[in-house]
């Protein structure tokens, strides 16, 4: 570990100084020599408060701070924490203490605000650089330098910095890559990286609320020899600009009666964790507890974080040993939030808060990462607990923006880990991701394979030289050389024992049918299983037995020296039919049931969709069957996320309990959006979202229960009418009769016309939504309401359909083109030039048209706006042939039925002339305006010719215009920029009728 915990060791104080909070001191010692003797001693600074309390903040305790045997002199750099008025230098070791020859306190300035930036303290001291792995300080050419290994990093100590304030690294200091300056509020939480833009002014700006900054180096793309070290010869930062008006930390919130004790040292997970717990009690109550290093004499609650402080509950550790769990135990008023792991304890944290109060951490957007109620304080009547997840490994694929994404993910019990390709990423560690190494088969073999082209597979008679293949499975080099790097991946593990490591096949068909590979293979039982085609698509049961066969034999190469680890393998497109040959145990298969499986229906239910090779139930057999095969442990690659409306966690929650039912340990989704300003899929299903995230840990839940949870937490006053709109959503989800599919790649388009449109709720759904926003009673609820309906009429409108308003006054007010009637109506007005008949354009029209539809319940009434800058250049028919085709400058729409089965021409003309096909019994009226920027057409449509007698819930519409100035030209132009008699359903606008 970085870090030295607490020991048994004795403790001495030799000397106490006073200090100012956020003041930074160079503390110089001098001791006796010290004999060689073998035994450990240190030396060690606590900060204490007026009150006599030791700060977590500002104690140091850390592994280099070691008293070496022929050293009697001692330096450190450092700043004193906020409301600390006192610093104690203490000795601990099991034999005595050193006699202190000498000590001093000095008050410095940083020369470049980093502590210690230039390294010149020399190697061995890292002031200002406490925390560290897989990296040092080194003297070249003698001069201090900051070296940071493959995946390693090096994390300063706090600075202070300006809050608002503007500011870019020293000229000459370590740029690019692997810098990143890091902002913390006044509780040293960290807010986030700060972004360096070189050609903005300043280059970065700190947050309105940061306090303190810290700078992190890393290695970055282990793939590139120049980043797999990162050499830092000094860092700094330099003022650039004013601060933004008004920033700044304000006023502290007043203590609270409860304290947080962490001792210092900790994993840095922990710390997290109690800045997390401290952070959300200021929250919910409005009060911040101190963070201790030793528990205070106060007869107050006292909540110890972290597995060193919780050795009294020894079966309680041994029980979530090897897992992710967390234990929540009290006595008196001692109340202890620990797990076997670090990360346990992040878990921990939470749950108890959840438990003890009504937060939720619904999303990732910063804007909606948390909902709670107001507390006078926090009873903890909740805190004898203890769980462990059901799933080793709980996985959803990150998207942008990871930071946040990931916070999210250690609140509601995810533990997604992130590769090594691109460095150690310390935040999202720091927020409980493990770090792991990924690759396919044929890129563990990488190099090797260029240099030997028959590792690559022999596809129709040639060798397929591609990374995006499956390897020679029989090459016999093949499962020695991917174990091989797999080992020197293992190796370039900052955490050790490694927890798992994956080699998966291509996303493709592509297999080997060389000589040996089209062999039969002779099978434990005695049995042989030949060949029925070089090809897996049509034999993927031969295929996914070879490929099962290499990685057990790197699993066999791997195990006797990584007994704990797990070689995770996809069980994709052909390897998904489970092989004839049995795993060995290190391997982690993740079944995907892709892409024909309906993620409206669990596997188990049989309802895939069947085309070429897949049978409705063949997902059902296979899941089944890698459950009896594998008893050894079972994944699940999911794909849980669709564009649209959606029930998806109540599919997900009865895969997750038939896959945890047959020995699954790792559950999981990819596809998750970032969550971020943008309309995104977070808005029409977060609950569905959250709801997975939180089975991942216990699929036993009922996800109808949690769905109601997070409506009443999150929505709040609008809750009600957000369930009324998801219990519409659901009844189309689970309707036998439906036949709607669903999976991955499903579009909104499908969604919507089969869940809204296709059973006649749309309306009725949109009112939901309505009567959410203005029913939202908290300011968070209302914007979420009003983005999941802005969410619904973009989905509407995506494919063609637009609301036409009922406008009561339009019975008496048609037919006048300047009414202000009009402007209630539903309006379009981009419309594009026909070139082609054939395929649409994006070319505007010029001159451009203008439409608004309205209607009264009995009649639909159309006001085309033809602008025309020379409207008396138009060609025409005289003015007395009224009906007759205008043919010359006009307007034309199609009308028809939802089904356009009763569909009609009408095309009107400046002069009043007009033409409708078929007109029989069609009784409409017209009337044209010019004006003297165009003219206006005003057409009043019977309903009652277009469906249900006397309003149908929707018609069809389509628009168009001939421009013609000249009897020999003419221009067309329409909305979609295909001709109007281009009858492709796609060009065509449904008109809801409101």
């Amino acid at each position: 570990m970085l870090l030295v915990r607490a020991a048994c060791a004795q403790e001495t104080y030799l000397q106490t100084f006073p200090v100012e909070s956020n003041r930074y001191y160079r503390l110089t010692f001098e001791i006796e020599p010290l004999p060689d003797d073998g035994l450990e001693r240190r030396w060690v600074l606590h900060p204490y408060t007026g009150e006599g309390d030791q700060l977590f903040d500002g104690s140091f305790e850390w592994g280099w701070q070691r008293l070496v045997p022929g050293q009697t002199l001692y330096r450190h750099e450092f700043l004193a924490a906020e409301e600390a008025v006192e610093l104690r230098l203490g000795f601990r070791s099991t034999a005595p203490a050193p006699p202190l020859k000498s000590a001093s306190l000095t008050p410095v300035t940083p020369a470049n605000v980093v502590l210690n930036g230039d390294f010149a303290l020399g190697p061995g001291n890292q002031s200002g650089w406490s925390e560290m792995n897989l990296a040092s300080i080194i003297n070249e050419a003698g001069a201090g330098l900051l070296q940071v290994n493959l995946n390693g990093y090096a994390l300063s100590d706090y600075f202070l910095v300006e809050p608002g304030g503007g500011c870019n690294l020293m000229p000459g200091a370590k740029t690019w890559p692997g810098v990143t300056l890091l902002a913390y509020d006044r509780q040293r939480r960290l807010i986030g990286a700060v972004p360096r833009v070189a050609t903005n002014n300043p280059p970065m700006r700190l947050p309105a609320e940061a306090v303190y900054g810290r700078m992190l180096f890393n290695t970055t793309h282990d793939h590139i020899p120049a980043y797999c070290t990162n050499r830092i010869t000094f860092t700094g930062l330099v003022r650039h600009g004013e601060p933004l008006p008004g920033a700044g930390p304000g006023a502290p919130p007043p203590r609270a009666d409860e304290e947080i004790v962490l001792l210092p040292g900790s994993d840095p997970r922990e710390v997290h964790a109690a800045r997390e717990l401290r952070h959300w009690i200021a929250k919910l109550t409005g009060r911040l507890p101190p963070l201790l290093a030793r528990p205070s004499a106060r007869p107050n609650i006292k909540l110890f974080i972290g597995a060193a402080q919780a050795a009294g509950f020894a079966e309680d550790l041994a029980w979530l040993a090897g897992s992710d769990g967390y234990a929540v135990r009290r006595l008196g008023n001692a109340i202890h939030i620990f797990g076997a792991k670090p990360r346990g304890t992040l878990y921990g944290v939470h749950a108890f808060l959840e438990r003890n109060s009504d937060i939720i951490w619904p999303r990732p957007h910063p804007d909606f990462e948390a909902f709670w109620t107001p507390l006078e304080n926090l009873a903890y009547t909740e805190a004898d607990v203890r769980s462990r997840p059901a799933f080793e490994m709980r996985h959803i694929s990150r998207g942008q923006g990871g930071y946040r994404f990931q916070q999210w993910m250690m609140r509601n019990g995810l533990n997604t880990d992130f590769r090594l390709h691109t460095g150690f990423d310390y935040l999202l560690w720091e927020c409980g991701a493990p770090s792991s190494y990924g690759d396919s088969h044929i890129g563990w073999i990488g190099a090797a394979a260029d240099a030997d082209i028959t590792f690559y597979p022999l596809v129709d008679g040639e060798r397929s030289v591609s990374r995006w293949r499956q390897p020679c499975y029989t090459h016999p080099e093949t499962a020695g050389t991917i174990a091989a790097a797999i080992r020197r991946a293992l190796d370039r593990m900052p955490e050790q024992p490694a927890e798992h490591i994956s080699s998966i096949i291509a996303d493709n068909w592509t297999v080997c049918a060389c000589e040996r590979c089209m062999q039969p293979i002779e099978l434990p039982d005695g049995s042989r299983l030949a060949p029925q085609s070089p090809y897996a698509v049509n034999d993927p049961l031969f295929f996914s037995t070879r490929n099962f066969i290499m990685l057990n034999a790197v699993a066999e190469n791997l195990a006797p020296d990584y007994p704990g680890l797990r070689l995770i393998t996809h069980a994709y497109i052909f390897t998904a039919e489970p092989p004839r040959v049995k795993l060995h145990p290190m391997i982690l298969p993740q079944f995907a049931a892709y892409p024909t499986q309906n993620a409206r229906f669990p596997i188990r239910d049989g309802k895939g969709q069947v085309i070429s090779g897949y049978t409705a139930d063949i997902w059902q057999r296979r899941f089944d069957a890698w459950g009896a095969w594998h008893p050894e442990g079972l994944g699940y690659f999911g794909y849980y996320y669709t564009a649209g409306f959606n029930a998806l966690a109540d599919t997900a929650a009865v895969d997750f309990r038939d896959l945890a039912a047959r020995g699954g340990i790792q559950a999981h989704t990819e596809g998750f959006p970032p969550d971020d300003d943008t309309l995104s899929t977070w808005d029409v299903d977060g609950a569905e979202k959250w709801i997975m995230a939180r089975l991942m840990w216990d699929p036993g839940q009922d996800p109808n229960v949690l769905r109601d949870t997070y409506f009443r937490k999150v929505f709040r006053g609008a809750a009600p009418s957000i369930t009324a709109f998801h219990a519409l959503i659901s009844n189309g989800w689970h309707d036998a009769a439906s036949t709607l599919f669903v999976n991955c790649h499903a579009t909104s388009k499908d969604l919507f016309e089969g869940l809204l449109v296709g059973p006649g709720i749309e309306q009725t759904a949109r009112e939901k939504l309505v009567q959410a926003v203005a029913a939202a009673d908290h300011p968070a609820s209302q914007r979420l309401a009003e983005r999941m309906l802005a969410h619904f009429d973009a989905y509407r409108e995506a494919i063609g359909r637009r609301v036409v308003p009922l406008v009561e006054e339009a019975t008496e007010e048609w037919s006048d083109a300047v009414s202000p009637h009009w402007e209630k109506a539903f309006v379009f007005a981009d419309f594009k030039q026909v070139t082609d008949w054939r395929r649409p354009t994006v070319e505007a029209a010029d001159p451009p048209t203008e439409v608004r539809v309205m209607h009264d319940g009995t009649r639909l009434y159309i006001r085309a706006k033809a602008f025309d800058a020379n409207v008396g250049a138009v060609v025409a028919p005289p003015p007395e042939e009224l009906n007759v085709f205008p043919n010359g400058d006009r307007v034309e729409f199609m009308v028809a039925d939802t089904a356009v089965q009763n569909r009609r021409l009408l095309a009107v003309g400046p002069h009043g002339h007009r033409y409708a096909s078929p007109d029989g019994g069609f009784v409409w009226e017209i009337r044209t305006v010019v004006q003297s920027d165009g003219w206006v057409a005003l057409l009043a449509l019977p309903l009652a010719g277009f469906g249900a007698d006397p309003q149908p819930a929707a018609v069809k519409l389509r628009a168009g215009r001939v421009y013609r100035h000249a009897r020999d030209e003419r221009q067309e132009s329409t909305p979609s920029g295909a001709s109007l008699f281009n009858l492709h359903e796609s060009f065509w606008m449904d008109l809801v009728l409101q």
